[in-house]
């Protein structure tokens, strides 16, 4: 039975040192695994920014962090939480494992989503996904949601099924809050390659669409979709390790 409500907290990560990866998939995940552990987090990915990249790229990795209630942040964040979960994992070389997180990375800060819709239920088991960032125009997010529910994953569903992607889910912020920041959602389209993702077709995508909604113009239909929303940017990111399943 899935839960009723997930959240994820979404970190972004600065590198500093080509080893910052190797220590995020050893260190990183043996720190969360504790945290899970003591049913602080659901399960916790590591994701490889791979476009945009560069030393002027906000991100070069995002890190996620899986809740089904926001009490769990209250555990994750309490006092001393993060000293006794290092303890646990890396006895009295806690402190030595902090310094050397330092040298290798910088924390960018972190935002909470929770899923609004999926075309599927539970993870798709991708390794690669494209995030896109999109801002609402202010008061139109129920129009934002209904458009993205009734036109768009009807759709989507069967696109999945003919084999153009694995999934997507909408996610809304849920803090910080504020119309400066970039995504009041994210929308996260699942795929396997980059092969898939060149294989898509627009026009095979307009044929689904005739089957979902037929006799319905699907322009129209983007046109109504663009003047409730504008796209921030995207990210395209690739797993290199989950607590739930691991690479």
């Amino acid at each position: 039975m899935s839960p009723e409500k997930v959240y994820v907290e979404i970190g972004c990560i600065k590198s500093k040192s080509p080893d910052l990866e190797s220590f995020m998939k050893d260190k990183g995940m043996a720190f969360n695994k504790e945290a899970q552990a003591r049913g602080m987090i659901m399960d916790f990915i590591v994701l490889k920014v791979l476009f945009p990249n560069g030393e002027d790229c906000k991100c070069d990795y995002r890190v996620v962090s899986v809740f089904t209630d926001l009490k769990q942040m209250d555990m994750l964040t309490a006092p001393n939480a993060g000293y006794e979960i290092a303890t646990k994992a890396f006895g009295d070389q806690a402190q030595a494992v902090y310094e050397e997180w330092k040298t290798l990375g910088s924390d960018k800060g972190s935002e909470i989503f929770e899923l609004e819709m999926s075309a599927i239920p539970g993870p798709s088991g991708s390794d690669m996904s494209i995030a896109n960032f999109v801002n609402v125009k202010p008061g139109m997010e129920m129009e934002y949601e209904k458009m993205e529910r009734e036109v768009w994953m009807p759709v989507v569903k069967e696109a999945i099924k003919a084999g153009m992607l694995n999934d997507m889910t909408i996610w809304s912020r849920v803090m910080p809050a504020g119309e400066h920041l970039d995504g009041d959602y994210i929308q996260v389209i699942d795929l396997n390659n980059f092969a898939q993702m060149g294989g898509w077709e627009w026009e095979e995508f307009g044929k689904i669409f005739q089957k979902v909604h037929p006799g319905v113009d699907m322009m129209e239909m983007v046109k109504k979709s663009d003047a409730l929303s504008t796209l921030g940017h995207n990210e395209t990111v690739q797993v290199i390790a989950r607590l739930n399943n691991p690479q």
